[in-house]
């Protein structure tokens, strides 16, 4: 690669922000070159990058160190480059820091994103969509797509071809693996073939599919060699259709309450929302202001009104983060009477705080307190007390009053995020129901409620109630996916941490569940294998996919 053209990248100090913003793109054959900038020239500047080294297969967080060519032999020489030869299109990440100064001034990381190799230009591409679902038989395609090779198009679009989901969405797709039913005959019977695929190092695998994607196959190959057209499909990782025949049995694939303990809570609220909407509908509300249409602001201002002072408070949905004070209290008190000794006069100044550990499980009044700590602190001596047991009982309640005073915080960091949650949903309100360019509704009924649904029980099953959130039915209990308003696409919003459900900020898609990969195949070993496989699908048909 002599003579081959170099992209550099020149880093400087207090640039790392910038650079994550940014998409550095390269074609096959260049080579990616990272220099070192005046501000960091006197620094032990380290980068990795991702990017798979010779014969190896590109696997995603897996970083190597670069090495430093040097021209003069100094580790500090200031014309010191890492290159990168470039040989395979894919979308890479690298980052930088300094070994003597770990300060966010002298690190960064960004995107290399290697261009396909097309035959032409990416600025020459001329794009059609098809709506896949659209097109009919599979038998009818060829007569329909060539009216777009004859006008000059040089690629078309393809959404999903896989079988769809009840919603008939051309991205909720049920069966992964299959072809959708419109395409093929009617009555037609799978059968399984056998083809070979290789991989990016150029290993070899037997790849089993349905006979019927063959068919497909040979229309993207005509296609390429008889119109010079390039076929690009969407493949859906993010979340299925809420009936995927194989989601009751692998429940794990979703985000569910077992799996994601964390939604619980969101769970009991998009619950809670259900039974008033269902109340409102039933007319059971209209003696409180609320009636079975909205048609004006007063009709969503009442409504917001009910949730904060009635509806969202007797939910209690702070129980979640709180901890049982008299359980906790009687624990302390028994560990006072077992060490038969009380601290010193006045207690001991500590420098910790007692505050409320959450409960990972989300269970009503689970969280807990660091024990040792509350001995640290409360248990003290009163001198003007004589009986043991009331010294006891003074150490209790102060322990007591600190409990209900964190109880207390937590129930008014819950009522905040509630009215967050209160205004997201005035605002879905009114663009439901007043907004000129939304869809105009008026009726409130079940079938048509006032709030959308944030998870769905697999199979059509009824809501949980309380006691069961926490049991082993929660795993079928799953969390819809959807888009946030403004947020970091990079971001998982059904993380732990993330109050996305909880304040009712997702734009949900009803008709699809989230994926749940997890960390590591281990985590869920039936969707990574089949997700693969469905991913091998579309690359052996040819088809570009993003």
């Amino acid at each position: 690669m002599a003579n081959a053209s170099i992209r550099s990248l020149e880093l400087h100090e207090g640039e790392g922000k910038r650079l994550r913003g940014k998409l550095f793109t390269l074609q096959v054959g260049q080579i990616m070159r990272f220099c070192v900038g005046p501000s960091l020239m006197s620094h032990d500047i380290h980068v990795m990058c991702d990017y798979p080294q010779a014969k190896q297969a590109y696997q995603r967080g897996n970083y190597h160190e670069l090495d430093w060519s040097c021209n003069h032999g100094d580790a500090y020489d200031p014309d010191r480059h890492a290159d990168i030869p470039i040989k395979r299109a894919g979308t890479f990440r690298f980052h930088y820091f300094a070994t003597d100064n770990h300060d966010d001034l002298f690190s960064g990381d960004g995107y290399i994103v290697v261009e396909p190799n097309l035959g032409y230009s990416l600025d020459g591409i001329c794009c059609i969509t098809h709506i896949t679902k659209l097109l009919g038989p599979l038998t009818e395609w060829e007569g329909r797509l060539k009216i777009a090779h004859e006008a000059a198009y040089n690629m078309i679009h393809f959404t999903p071809i896989q079988q769809l989901g009840g919603s008939g969405s051309a991205y909720s797709i049920s069966d992964q693996l299959a072809l959708c039913d419109l395409y093929v005959p009617a009555g037609y019977k799978p059968r399984d073939v056998s083809v070979t695929i290789t991989d990016a190092v150029g290993a070899s695998h037997d790849l089993v599919l349905d006979q019927a994607f063959t068919d497909v196959k040979r229309l993207v190959d005509h296609m390429s060699k008889q119109w010079n057209m390039t076929s690009i499909t969407d493949v859906v990782w993010n979340h299925t259709s809420f009936d995927s025949p194989w989601l009751p049995k692998h429940p794990e694939a979703a985000y569910n309450l077992v799996n994601s303990p964390h939604l619980r809570p969101a769970y009991a609220l998009d619950v809670t929302l259900k039974k008033f909407s269902d109340e409102i509908a039933a007319g059971e509300w209209v003696d409180r202001g609320i009636y079975t249409t909205v048609t004006t602001e007063r009709d969503i201002s009442v409504i917001a009104a009910r949730l904060m002072d009635t509806v969202l408070p007797a939910a209690n949905l702070w129980e979640y983060f709180c901890v049982d004070v008299d359980a906790i209290v009687n624990e302390f008190r028994d560990r006072l009477f077992k060490i038969k000794k009380l601290g010193q006069q006045g207690g001991i100044p500590s420098q910790k705080s007692l505050d409320i550990i959450q409960d990972l499980e989300y269970r009503r009044y689970g969280s807990k307190i660091d024990g040792d700590v509350a001995m640290e602190i409360f248990n003290v001596s009163f001198e003007e007390v004589v009986c043991y047991e009331e010294k006891i009982e003074q150490c209790c309640r102060g322990l007591l009053q600190h409990l209900e005073q964190l109880n207390l915080a937590q129930q008014q960091i819950v009522t905040r995020q509630m009215q967050k949650a209160t205004d997201n949903l005035v605002a879905n309100l009114r663009y439901q129901f007043l907004d000129h360019n939304g869809p105009r509704r008026s009726d409130i009924t079940n079938s048509h409620p006032l709030f959308s649904r944030y998870f769905c029980v697999l199979s059509g099953g009824t809501d949980l109630t309380d006691q069961e959130i926490e049991g082993s039915d929660g795993q079928y209990v799953a969390a819809h996916n959807g888009w946030v308003m403004d947020a970091d696409p990079l971001v998982n919003f059904a993380a732990p941490g993330s109050l996305v459900y909880f304040q009712r900020e997702l734009i949900e898609w009803g008709d699809s569940v989230k994926l749940h990969y997890g960390d590591t195949v281990d985590d869920s070993p039936f969707l990574w294998e089949m997700m693969t496989k469905y991913t091998q699908i579309n690359a052996w048909l040819g088809h570009l996919w993003y």
